[in-house]
Parts: structure tokens; sequence; C-alpha cells
């Protein structure tokens, strides 16, 4: 059975008996805090949770934003190979007509997402050449904010 050598103090949860070193650690339990961490693909972190038990949980960092001006009508534009995990896409304030939306595959009549003027969306996307755009008029903008 393993130990724990290092005791993790919570004050706030005034966990009972109080934490020591060197307690032992059942299977069962070593399989809980498993479940009780995440992995971000290269190591594991404790989630975090309010006294209450609700789970909190945060964006990851912004990495970059990208404007994109139309310059034809009809513009199909494709994200570059660029890891992320999110990403917000939003038409200018300016813009007089649509931006389509599309993951994985260009344009397609009837099934992107639209966005008029000032409107947003966010995906979750594991790379940014998922990403596929048509803005349908000329010289029309969107922004997109990433993250990695």
């Amino acid at each position: 059975m393993a130990k724990i050598h290092k005791p993790l103090p919570f004050p706030t949860l005034q966990s009972k008996p109080e934490l020591s070193a060197l307690p032992n650690i059942s299977d069962d339990i070593q399989q809980t805090l498993a479940l009780l961490s995440g992995y971000d693909g290269s190591q594991r972190e404790l989630l975090r949770c309010s006294p209450g038990g609700i789970l909190y949980f945060n964006s990851p960092r912004a990495a970059d934003i990208i404007k994109v001006t139309a310059t034809a009508i009809n513009f199909d534009w494709v994200g570059d190979n660029v890891i992320t995990n999110e990403i917000v896409v939003r038409a200018d304030s300016g813009n007089a007509d649509l931006v389509q939306v599309m993951i994985d595959k260009p344009f397609a009549a009837g099934s992107a997402w639209p966005l008029a003027a000032n409107e947003s969306i966010q995906l979750s996307l594991d790379n940014l050449n998922n990403l596929n755009l048509r803005i349908i008029a000329d010289t029309e903008i969107v922004y997109i904010l990433y993250t990695r």
C-alpha cells in the first residue's frame, strides 16, 4: 500500500482528522484521486472546487488574435496548423453580410453556422486548421481569438 509523504493541506475544508504525513493510501483511494485530477496531455493537475463541492474551471490563456479581412466576395479562409483548444470567432460590428463558420470542411450552404455583425461563437478545437470560414462580402472582417 502506498503512503502520502507530504500532506496536502486544505485549510478551508476543515478535514477531520487533521492531515498528517505518511497515511496509507488504498488502491480505491488512488483511483479516486486519479478521477479527481485533470490531464492536459503532458501532466496531471488536481481539479479545484469550492468548499461546497462546486468544480472550478478556467479557460486556457489566450495565445493570439487573428484579424481576417475578405479580399473578394465569398472569401474562403482556413486556419494555419496551430495547436489550440479553444477558439472564439467574432464578426466585426461593421459587417453588412454574414460570416459562415464550418468545422473540418469547406463551406457548404445550409450546414454552416452563420454569424451576423458583432455575433460570436466559441468552439473547442485542437487545431486552428479545423476552422473554415466563408466571408460573404468583400472587405468584411472576422476576428479569431485562440488559446494554446
